[in-house]
């Protein structure tokens, strides 16, 4: 699935919420593009150059912050980014690899993008690193997965956060 059509998705998802019958859930938001300074600054922490899948989902969002489906989901927000990367107790690397926050959840969780494209999740208990999806897109579909999942009230659906 397309970065646009991941995004096109989880508006429509997002929509449902907040449900009549939890009203602790909030409406997940979507913040306007990012900055094309912005995006530079933040390729310029990362250290290479990102991803064509990442840079087309900030030219339709800054961010995706869905915080009460399921476990919270907080994807772009390159300020934020920025400043978790800068955080002495996030790793930069990984197998060799330059590493930068690209999400996190509402545990505590990073998700890291990785110079190859692929996404790391961060347990910040155990310091694990572990790849879960190959590619940027690839980690929104899986997003927009859970997030139907979450919605249609899925039994047993194995989430990512």
């Amino acid at each position: 699935m397309k970065v646009q059509d991941c995004i096109a998705s989880l508006r429509e998802l997002a929509e449902v919420l907040p449900r009549p019958e939890y009203p602790w859930e909030d409406t997940p938001q979507f913040t306007p593009p990012a900055a094309t300074g912005d995006v530079r600054e933040y390729e310029q922490v990362a250290g290479f150059e990102l991803p064509a899948d990442v840079k087309e989902f900030f030219s339709l969002a800054g961010d995706v912050v869905g915080m009460s489906v399921h476990n919270g989901y907080w994807i772009g927000g390159i300020r934020k980014l920025i400043a978790i990367a800068r955080e002495a107790h996030i790793p930069s690397t990984s197998g060799g690899r330059s590493i930068v926050p690209i999400a996190t959840d509402g545990g505590g969780n990073v998700f890291f993008l990785s110079d190859a494209g692929s996404i790391l999740r961060w347990q910040h208990e155990t310091g694990e690193l572990s790849e879960v999806s190959p590619s940027f897109s690839a980690f929104l579909e899986r997003v927009a997965a859970d997030w139907k999942a979450y919605v249609s009230d899925t039994p047993g659906w194995s989430y990512l956060v």
